[in-house]
């Protein structure tokens, strides 16, 4: 055998390793290296102590929405609550929960690249990279609603099937994922809606032969798959009834359609940049489904151009300036911000040309090619409201990236596989001008975002010590940080009692969760740009009613600008606080400064 053919073998027994056995191997991948940091590092503001505090007040009782601000739907907190209910509250099973959950979204990546190029090689390689960065931990709902939806709708619309029993299970499939997706997060599941709905259409159109007998099969596989939808959250909804927060749940969903109907009209009225107070609306208005937009936007916010906005106030820069940064990282980062935009702007409209030339040729292979990079982008394109116009920074770009990568290996697959099957030489060359880009986001990806905590990747730490709190928590900080969390966590605990008020401000709801301290706040974020004009008032008379025993006040530019420190933009409630409260101590935390105020009348 000559050289070329040893290793065309070789080349061969690997690929079909990896077609095959490739998950076992990405998942022993994951378990080792997710191991190597599980317990390294402690956000403070991060959604770790988010879904622990209300899962937290779930437990105690509370109702969702009506009496505590949940930001999301009910299955982003009620796994946590059965977690609990098993382990006890505890900072670490939750944190092991959320990197199973990252292991899941990688063999989701790896499953739709390898169903839809057939490239094992390719499918593994997409899957490490989901390992590598699994997107913010905590939040690792918003990968697995990208990638599973990814899955369901291309093996039930767009990729071959077995036999149409089996499309019509996968349809089925596709109704209960989407109602899976829909109650983790509403707004990127109103955008899948628009790509299943899409695909219902599409599927019977191309040949005329088969038009009528795949039309019955997408109207009944899609009906009954509407039933499945309809089934599931109503068994949800009748949870929600008997626990009287039946009404709220339904507001979530006429408040986030408002929502969208509400810029849509802005955007083609061209009033978008009028400055315009808006607060979402359901048809029975109540404060709990008027404050149900995100986590993120809070309860109130000006309308005015959101670009704008977002550029103003937390960040983002503007196009020209992408390159201008002072660090290159900092520059591969800003390309990696609007490079979503160009990738998909191109690939949607070499999809349209393919599906318009696919149609009356009646070419299934190269409608499939198509459909999968409408379908894979659609999916992956559903996160990228959620990063680029509200948060434009590593954490939320890195959970964009979960299905974006896949739907970028299974496009550039679609586009050569169409251009292979070409007469001429024009697609081959077009395909050739899209690869070089499509691979390049790669590095300039992994240069921008490792090492970053706040991306989920395995971070630089240096000498550890172990650290120790409330409620399980058990993480390994540098030195000079764990001295700092215990001086923290000693200070609130000496002039606190189990059943007193720590209200922390502007977000660092992992405090309240590691001193075992209830909040009275119904929502536990808030922000310059989320802020309603009476909150600072609001907060003042809070204070003077529930009297709580300590106040923390993280002063961090929480938004990137000097304007988004509590102690500038919140300067009333801050006089209020040095006036009737006593300065316990001041503590730094990595870039943070977090000053500790108790309540002299409650002081031990």
């Amino acid at each position: 055998m000559h050289k070329k053919d040893k290793i065309l073998a070789i080349a061969t027994a690997v690929e079909n390793f990896l077609h095959r056995r490739g998950w076992a191997l990405l998942l022993v991948f994951a378990l080792v290296y997710y191991a190597q940091y599980y317990r390294a590092g402690l956000n403070l503001g991060g959604e770790g102590g988010t879904n622990g505090v209300l899962a937290l007040r779930l437990m105690e009782g509370q109702r969702p929405i009506i009496d505590t601000f949940l930001g999301y739907n009910l299955l982003w907190f009620y796994p946590i609550v059965a977690l609990f209910k098993i382990t006890g509250p505890d900072y670490t099973a939750l944190r092991v929960f959320f990197f199973v959950l990252c292991t899941i979204n990688a063999l989701l990546g790896f499953a739709v690249v390898r169903a839809a190029t057939g490239r094992g090689w390719l499918a593994f390689a997409t899957g490490i990279l989901l390992v590598l960065v699994p997107g913010m931990i905590f939040r690792n709902y918003m990968g697995l609603i990208g990638v599973l939806s990814m899955l369901v709708l291309l093996k039930a619309y767009v990729l071959p099937a077995v036999s149409e029993r089996s499309r019509f299970r996968w349809m089925l499939a596709a109704g209960a994922a989407m109602s899976l997706c829909f109650l983790l997060r509403i707004e990127p599941s109103l955008l899948l809606a628009v790509v299943w709905v899409g695909l219902a259409v599409l599927y019977p159109v191309g040949s005329r032969i088969e038009f009528l007998p795949r039309a019955l099969t997408s109207l009944r596989g899609t009906l009954a798959a509407l039933l499945v939808f309809a089934a599931i959250h109503g068994s949800v909804y009748w949870h929600a009834h008997e626990r009287g927060f039946g009404r709220e749940f339904i507001g979530q969903y006429t408040a986030m359609v408002g929502y969208f109907g509400y810029e849509l009209s802005q955007q083609l009225s061209g009033s978008g940049g009028d400055d315009v107070e808006f607060v979402a609306k359901p048809p029975t208005p109540t404060k709990a489904t008027s404050t149900h937009l995100t986590a993120e936007v809070g309860t109130q916010q000006t309308s005015a151009r959101r670009s704008d906005w977002i550029q103003d106030r937390l960040g983002r820069p503007p196009l020209a300036a992408v390159w201008k940064a002072e660090r290159l990282r900092d520059r591969y980062f800003n390309v990696c911000l609007y490079y979503p935009i160009f990738w998909s702007s191109v690939f949607v409209v070499v999809a349209l040309v393919m599906l318009g030339a696919a149609i009356p040729q009646g070419d299934a292979a190269k409608k499939k090619n198509a459909l999968t990079i409408l379908t894979t982008t659609g999916c992956a394109l559903s996160l990228f409201p959620q990063y680029f116009f509200f948060r434009p920074d590593a954490p939320h770009l890195s959970e964009f990236m979960v299905p974006f990568l896949p739907a970028v290996a299974c496009s550039v697959c679609a586009a050569w596989d169409t251009a292979r099957r070409s007469s001429g030489s024009l697609w081959m060359k077009l395909v050739w001008l899209l690869v070089a880009p499509s691979t390049l986001v790669v590095p300039l990806y992994l240069k921008a975002i490792m090492p970053r905590e706040s991306a989920g990747t395995w971070f630089r730490q240096g000498e550890t010590v172990e650290f120790s709190a409330a409620n399980g928590v058990l993480v390994n900080l540098p030195p000079e940080d764990a001295r700092e969390m215990e001086g923290l966590r000693d200070a609130i605990l000496e002039h606190s009692e189990d059943n007193d008020w720590v209200v922390c401000y502007p977000y660092s709801p992992t405090i309240n969760f590691l001193t075992d301290r209830r909040s009275y706040e119904h929502n536990l974020y808030i922000d310059d740009a989320t802020a309603g004009t009476d909150f600072i008032q609001g907060a003042i008379e809070r204070a003077a009613k529930m009297q709580p025993a300590v106040f923390v006040i993280d002063d961090r530019p929480i938004n990137g600008t000097e304007a988004s420190r509590f102690s500038n933009w919140a300067r009333p409630f801050m006089d209020y606080l040095e006036t009737g409260y006593k300065l316990a101590g001041t503590f730094r935390y990595g870039r943070r400064e977090i000053h500790v105020y108790v309540n002299p009348d409650k002081a031990r």
